[in-house]
C-alpha cells in the first residue's frame, strides 16, 4: 500500500478486488488492486473524535459499489456510496422489536437485493429491502436448531440461505430465508414511484 495504514478496526474486499479498511475513527480508505487510495470518507459525518471513538461498529460489507457498516451502538446499518462516500439513507432504526435493531453485528446482501442484519441481541436476522423497508426476520434466542445465542457471524449463501455462526457453543447454522421476505419484496414499489 502506498500509504500509512491508521489503526485497522475492520475491513471487507468489495466485488472488485478492492480493499475497504475502516480505522479506529470510522474513516474508510478504498484501496484499488495497485495499492493506492481511490477515496477517503468519513463513516461517521457530523460527531466528533470523541462520539467516533465511542462507537461500536460491526463487520462491514462492500457489495456492488456500496458499503454498509453496522454500528452497533446506533442500532443501526449506514450506507456509502464507495467511489464518494456520500451517505445514502441508512437501514434499520434501533429499538428491540420486529423490525428494529439492537445491536446489528453483521449484513450481507442477498442476490435477490434482500439486505439481511444479523441482530446479535435479538438473536435474529432481520430482512430489509434494498431501499431499507423491513421485510420480516426470523431466530430466536435459544440453543436448539434453528434458534440462537449471541450470534456474530453472517455470510449470505445462496439467495434463499444464510450462514450464521456463534462462538458461544461454537455452532454455526444454515437458514432458509422464509419465503414471506421474497413475497414482501416483490410488493416493493418500483424505484421512483411513489407508496398510495
Amino acid at each position: 500500500l502506498d500509504f500509512e495504514l491508521p489503526r485497522i478496526e475492520s475491513m471487507t474486499v468489495g466485488d472488485d478486488d478492492q480493499i475497504v479498511l475502516i480505522d479506529h475513527l470510522g474513516t474508510c480508505s478504498v484501496v484499488d488492486t495497485t495499492g493506492a487510495v481511490s477515496a477517503q470518507f468519513s463513516t461517521m459525518p457530523g460527531t466528533t473524535d470523541v462520539e467516533e471513538l465511542s462507537l461500536v461498529r460491526g463487520t462491514p460489507l462492500a457489495h456492488e459499489g456500496t458499503l454498509y457498516l453496522p454500528v452497533t451502538s446506533l442500532g443501526k446499518v449506514l450506507v456509502f456510496d464507495l467511489a464518494t462516500g456520500q451517505e445514502l439513507p441508512s437501514i434499520g432504526y434501533q429499538g428491540t422489536t420486529a423490525g428494529q435493531l439492537g445491536f446489528p453485528v453483521a449484513v450481507d446482501v442477498l442476490p435477490s437485493g434482500v439486505v439481511v442484519v444479523l441482530d446479535n441481541s435479538r438473536f435474529a436476522v432481520v430482512c430489509y429491502s434494498p431501499s431499507g423497508r423491513f421485510l420480516g426476520e426470523f431466530g430466536g434466542k435459544g440453543f436448539r436448531d434453528g434458534w440462537m445465542y449471541f450470534p456474530t457471524l453472517l455470510s449470505a449463501a445462496q439467495d434463499d440461505q444464510v450462514v450464521v455462526g456463534q462462538i458461544l457453543d461454537q455452532r454455526v447454522q444454515v437458514f432458509q430465508v422464509p419465503e414471506f421476505v421474497f413475497e414482501r419484496l416483490s410488493q416493493e414499489p418500483e424505484s421512483g414511484s411513489e407508496d398510495v
